[in-house]
Formats: C-alpha cells, sequence, structure tokens
C-alpha cells in the first residue's frame, strides 16, 4: 500500500461498530513563531462538567510540545507571514433609529462606522462552531469535519479544543482539503496540517490548539474537510446541535485514515468534533462573531437568521463581505449555569465563553450577543440579567470590539417549557433596558419580526403562528429567514444590502406597533418573583429544573458511551 501526505495507508475507514469519536487539532503561527492559545477553566461550584471544572476561561499561549520556530509545513504549504491585526471600536455617534425593512420591522442603529478592509492581509475567524460538553470517548480513531469559509484569502488554519476532555488530546496525524461532498475529499487538494513543524500534537485537557498556518488560495464559500486522527483515548468535546452531517468518524480502533479520499465507511454526525474555528488570511475587513443560544443554533429548523445575513451579503463583490461567525449553543445562557450542562449541552455561560469564542478569536471587529431567554426561564431576574450585558459590554471594549446586542424574542408556554407571568414581564424589563439604555454600541430589534403582527394580528407578546417552529420559543425556517432579512445591516458596519425572498410572506398589520411593551405592562403591579429561582452569575443552578430550549439529546451511535469518562472496556 501506499502512503500520503497525512501518513496513513490508502484504506477507507472501518464501517461501524464501536465507539464514538472525533479529533482535534492545534497550534497557531503568528509572525511567524507557532504558539498555542490554552485556555484553562476553572473550579466552579456546583459544575457538573468533566473532572469537576467549568470555569470562566482565561487565554494563556505556551510553546507546544516539540514546537520549533521552523515553518514545517512542507513542500505542498509553505508558510506565510501573518501580520499582527488590532481590532479597535470606530469613533463613537450619536443614536440614531433606523428605518425600517420591506417587511415593515426596524432596527436600531448604532454607534461608530464601519471597519474598511485592512491594506495588507490580516487573520480574520471565518468559521466558527462553539464547543458544549463532552460526549463519549474515541480511541484510535480518525475523525473528518466540513468547515465552509465565506470571505477569500491566501492562507488557512484551524484550531482544535479539548475544552471538555478528561484526557490529553493526542493528535496523531491531521490533513485538509477541499469537500467533496460528505465524507469525500478532492485528493489532489490534500495537504498536511503540522504543529510548530511537527506532525503530531498534545493538547491538554482544558487547552486549544492551533495548527500551523498552509498557504493556499482560499475561495469564498469553499468547504474544507479536517480530518484529524487521534491516537490516544480522551473524551470527545463537541457541539451537540445540527441537522445535516458535517462530522465524518471511524469507529473505534479504525487507525489513521486522514487521507482516505472516498465516501465509502464513514460514520456520519451533525455534531461538530474537536475543531471549533478556521481563520483565513484575508484583506477581508473584520469578522462579526454572535454570541447566542438555540435560536441563533438554528435549533428546530434548517437554516439560522446568521445563515440568511450571510446569504445577504454574498450579493456584495468578494472583498467587501465579512465573516459572520455562529457561536449560538443550543441552551445557552448569559450568567446562569444550565443543569448539568457537560452531560446535556448547554456550554459554558456566554460570560465565561465571551473570550474564547469570541473576543480572543483574530481579526473580530463586532461582537453580537444574543443571549438572556434562558437565564429568565431559569429564574434570573432582570435586573441579574442586566449586570452581565453590563460585564460583557466592559470585557468587549476592553479588547477593543464593539458590542452589538439582540432583543429578546416573544415566547410562550409549551408543555415541557412553562412561561409565567413574572418570566415575561423579565423579559419585557430586559428588553426595554436593551433599547433604551443606550450601553451598547448597537441594538438590533429581532422581536418584533417574528412577533404576531401580520396579516391583522396584533399580539406583541406572541410569536406569529407561519414563524413558530411549534414549541412557540424557537422560529421556523420561515421565522429565521425573517429575523435575517430584519436586519439594518449598518448597525453592523456593512453597507446596504438585499433581502433574501422570504419563506412566507407577511404584511405588517396597520397602526400594530409590534415593540415590546412598557416593562410589567402585561402583568398586575403586584407580581413577585415565584419562591424558587436559580442563581445566576458564578451562581449554580438546580439539577432538578427541566432544560431550557429542549436541549437535544444525542441519538444512540455505535461507541457512544454516556456514563463512563474513560476507555475502559473498550476494543
Amino acid at each position: 500500500m501506499t502512503t500520503t501526505p497525512g501518513g496513513d495507508a490508502q484504506r477507507p475507514p472501518a464501517g461501524p461498530s464501536n465507539r464514538f469519536l472525533s479529533v482535534v487539532l492545534a497550534a497557531a503561527l503568528l509572525a511567524g513563531i507557532v504558539m498555542i492559545a490554552v485556555q484553562h477553566p476553572g473550579k466552579k461550584a456546583g459544575s457538573g462538567g468533566p473532572q469537576g471544572t467549568s470555569s470562566p476561561a482565561t487565554s494563556t499561549t505556551t510553546t507546544p510540545p516539540g514546537a520549533t520556530t521552523g515553518t514545517g509545513n512542507g513542500p505542498s504549504s509553505s508558510q506565510p507571514t501573518p501580520s499582527a491585526s488590532t481590532t479597535t471600536s470606530g469613533p463613537q455617534a450619536p443614536r440614531s433609529t433606523g428605518k425600517p425593512t420591506t417587511t415593515g420591522v426596524p432596527s436600531t442603529s448604532n454607534k461608530g462606522t464601519a471597519t474598511t478592509a485592512p491594506a495588507r492581509p490580516a487573520w480574520r475567524v471565518a468559521w466558527g462552531s462553539a464547543m458544549a460538553w463532552g460526549w463519549g470517548v474515541a480511541d484510535d480513531t480518525t475523525v473528518r469535519e466540513l468547515v465552509t469559509v465565506p470571505i477569500a484569502g491566501s492562507a488557512v488554519r484551524f484550531r482544535v479544543s479539548n475544552l471538555f476532555g478528561n484526557e490529553p488530546l493526542e493528535v496523531g496525524a491531521a490533513t485538509f482539503a477541499q469537500s467533496a461532498g460528505r465524507g469525500a475529499i478532492v485528493p489532489a487538494s490534500l495537504r498536511s496540517l503540522t504543529f510548530g513543524g511537527a506532525g503530531s500534537l498534545t493538547v491538554p485537557i482544558g487547552a486549544s490548539a492551533y495548527t500551523d498556518p498552509v498557504t493556499v488560495p482560499v475561495t469564498a464559500g469553499e468547504t474544507f474537510a479536517v480530518s484529524l486522527y487521534v491516537s490516544g483515548a480522551d473524551l470527545v468535546t463537541q457541539h451537540p446541535w445540527g441537522t445535516a452531517p458535517v462530522s465524518f468518524f471511524t469507529a473505534n480502533g479504525g487507525g489513521n485514515v486522514t487521507s482516505y479520499a472516498g465516501s465509502a465507511g464513514w460514520i456520519s454526525s451533525p455534531f461538530p468534533r474537536w475543531v471549533d474555528a478556521a481563520d483565513v488570511l484575508t484583506k477581508s475587513p473584520p469578522s462579526i462573531v454572535v454570541v447566542g443560544d438555540s435560536i441563533t443554533d438554528g435549533f428546530n429548523a434548517t437554516t439560522s437568521w446568521t445563515d440568511v445575513l450571510q446569504r445577504r451579503q454574498d450579493q456584495l463583490p468578494v472583498a467587501q463581505r465579512r465573516a459572520i461567525v455562529n457561536e449560538g449553543i443550543s441552551a445557552n445562557t448569559l450568567t446562569a449555569y444550565v443543569p448539568n450542562y457537560s452531560k446535556v449541552g448547554g456550554g459554558l455561560p456566554g460570560l465565561e465563553r465571551m473570550r474564547s469564542d469570541a473576543l480572543d478569536q483574530p481579526g473580530v471587529g463586532v461582537v453580537v450577543l444574543f443571549l438572556g431567554t434562558n437565564d429568565i426561564w431559569f429564574g434570573t431576574p432582570a435586573s441579574e440579567l442586566i449586570a452581565g450585558y453590563e460585564q460583557a459590554i466592559a470585557m468587549a471594549h476592553s479588547a477593543g470590539v464593539r458590542i452589538v446586542a439582540v432583543t429578546l424574542l416573544p415566547r410562550s408556554s409549551n408543555p415541557k417549557e412553562p412561561w409565567t407571568p413574572y418570566q415575561q414581564q423579565q423579559l419585557e424589563i430586559a428588553d426595554q433596558w436593551i433599547l433604551t439604555s443606550g450601553k451598547f454600541d448597537g441594538v438590533i430589534d429581532m422581536a418584533p419580526a417574528v412577533a404576531d403582527g401580520y396579516d391583522g394580528s396584533c399580539d406583541p407578546i406572541a410569536m406569529y403562528p407561519p414563524f413558530d417552529s411549534g414549541d412557540h420559543l424557537h422560529p421556523d425556517d420561515a421565522g429565521q429567514t425573517a429575523m435575517g432579512n430584519s436586519i439594518d445591516p449598518t448597525v453592523l458596519g456593512l453597507p446596504q444590502l438585499p433581502e433574501v425572498p422570504p419563506l412566507v410572506p407577511a404584511q405588517p398589520t396597520p397602526a400594530c406597533d409590534a415593540q415590546m411593551p412598557v416593562p410589567g405592562a402585561s402583568l398586575p403591579p403586584a407580581s413577585t418573583a415565584p419562591t424558587t429561582t436559580h442563581a445566576g452569575i458564578g451562581g449554580s443552578t438546580s439539577t432538578s429544573a427541566p432544560l431550557p430550549e429542549s436541549s437535544p439529546t444525542p441519538p444512540a451511535l455505535a461507541g457512544v458511551t454516556t456514563t463512563s469518562t474513560t476507555p475502559s472496556g473498550h476494543p
């Protein structure tokens, strides 16, 4: 048998048999020196995470094991010399009210001005998949993850996360190539990935690492297949939501097939594993990163409003497009810990993951914050949620990044998730603060986009039925499309953009102002909080509470172990 850049034999992966896998890659090169960005979650009370750790992630930079200062990419991938990029907020301007879009849904304009593209290439995060939990044990297996980048450039690199691992992640080999659909790749495009010039790397528990950059033409909208071979055993760090296969893997014991070009033999999954970011060396303007929950993640839909906004941008010349990076996690909160989040998803609270998922990523110009409905559902009062917003604003401004808020959407009860009058009052208070405080650099008032204010109806605190996925909380594809179309692009520093065709035509009801009502107007003045609430910032939530947002339970897959975090008994 012949070998290829991944160093493995040309053979298909073993068929489904024993374990669930994934894998991750590492090491970053900046100004010719390769470094690893390591995130160390600290201790927190009440954590259900692996090793009992799950607290604010702090980023440090260290040299990876075995790293050198050489280029180390081989003849097929010479190293670029990336220039350091620092993004700062633009001049502050008075807030103004945006005009309604063609759907009649207004957006609130922003402070600041649009950021132009750099004169020379700079690193921009172009794709992301926020990691949310550890699930299943991988051992001697290969995973192939699909990564689509919306901007063009001259080099690419990838970040691998072992945030929820219970052992150091041993990456024995890694490759990337153009995707040929599902698990297949274009053989001529195959490239080896290295880490500080080495072909392998160990990523510590709770850490992440970048691959060395690879000089290769990157086309806007191109999909790469990133393959990692995990030679040891580790709890799989992954993102638990999706509707289409984006990850392909072998069963445990499947070995190194990182260079296999075919589609046969892979086990498919909608859950991204280990690879959590892709950066492009580009002249495109700074990226926009969205930190959100299941509504942004596209739960109960096959698209998301961020996809719609990216499609609106795709009608611009390539050089003017900005990457919209979706870092939504189903069941995520801003301030409160989701019960048993490390076992059922939910991820670290937004305040704890803002740095790793947004602010510390390269070339970020704007962070869009769309969190809070789950905090309220868990019992966090609006006052505590607002304090969390203020913390997020301070974090973004200290990093020199603009921060834009999205108003919380209308919701009502479903059989699994009751919504009380008190919770509705807290949502209204939070939305009014977002709209009127002037603290954010911009506001996208998205609540009216899906409120029941169309075709003769007028109920701004309920979701418009054709936009409702059925749980009165998550918009369906038509609702997500309406949300993406409702955004005034100038709030994000974008030029005016055409809308994409709506999936459900809807005419605003005349004289029905779909803005949220005055805080508490829908409640008696004596409305009080329930006697049992969940702690917010810095606290832990009750483990008996139901999961918010219908947090998905992973399907039973070959080799998945739900109770053990060790490879005991695995072949």
